[in-house]
């Protein structure tokens, strides 16, 4: 009997356990059944997609934030778009290879403001980083978007055209030169010449710095000219 006995106990202990791990919580104050607690819900990721923009050898970004599109002796402005077409600022432009590089603002709704009737939300800015290839845009995550490097002076040397540094006084010079002929080679000193693009039409260059007759902007020397004209305000070259 003693044997059968505490066989009952720990049957009815172990009854009472399974009873109470599957009870329903009670608040002890009011004695009403409370909901158990829900597993957080994850937080939507958002993502933006970008429409895929035409692609260029070479590229000129101006101060202002434009793009441009270098072909021959014109340039093609870029217009980059979400899948809405909401045109969008491209910012941190640059290009590695055949890769290009872009970051693009935007305000998003945030959360919400407390004590507003009817409620209100903050305006949170968020960047999102791309990269576009062979016409396929990829998001990217912040870690694997490359710094833009510093801007240098360059020299070059394709036929007609030439970019020496040089010194005139004590101050450092970029010279860029075209070679028409024997007797014919006009050229023009600059402070920092940065960039170029070399075309069938002619010579692309971008002026950091310039001065008095030598202004900085985005050049363009036309193949058997006399010389470059400025076409706009200064662009970085990427080629």
């Amino acid at each position: 009997m003693r044997y059968s006995k505490s066989i009952t106990v720990a049957l009815l202990y172990a009854i009472m356990n399974v009873l109470t791990s599957c009870a329903v919580p009670v608040s002890p104050a009011t004695n009403e059944i409370t909901a158990a607690p829900e597993d957080p819900v994850p937080e939507e990721v958002k993502q933006m997609t970008i429409q895929p923009f035409k692609e260029y050898q070479a590229y000129a970004v101006a101060e202002s934030g434009s793009i441009f599109g270098l072909i021959g002796k014109t340039r093609e402005q870029i217009i980059v778009k979400d899948d809405q077409d909401q045109i969008l600022k491209p910012e941190k432009f640059s290009k590695s290879g055949d890769t290009v590089y872009f970051s693009v603002k935007t305000m998003e709704q945030g959360a919400a403001i407390p004590d507003t009737d009817p409620v209100q939300y903050e305006a949170v800015e968020k960047t999102y980083y791309f990269s576009q290839t062979g016409g396929a845009v990829t998001e990217l995550e912040v870690a694997d978007f490359p710094a833009v490097p510093e801007s240098s002076r360059v020299e070059m040397g394709i036929s007609p055209f030439s970019i020496v540094s040089g010194k005139y006084g004590d101050t450092d010079i970029s010279t860029v030169s075209q070679e028409i002929n024997e007797t014919s080679k006009p050229k023009k000193a600059f402070l920092i010449v940065d960039g170029y693009f070399s075309t069938t039409e002619g010579l692309w260059f971008s002026v950091s710095e310039g001065i008095k007759g030598a202004e900085k902007g985005l050049y363009f020397w036309a193949i058997e000219s006399g010389g470059p004209v400025n076409i706009s305000e200064y662009g970085r070259i990427w080629n």
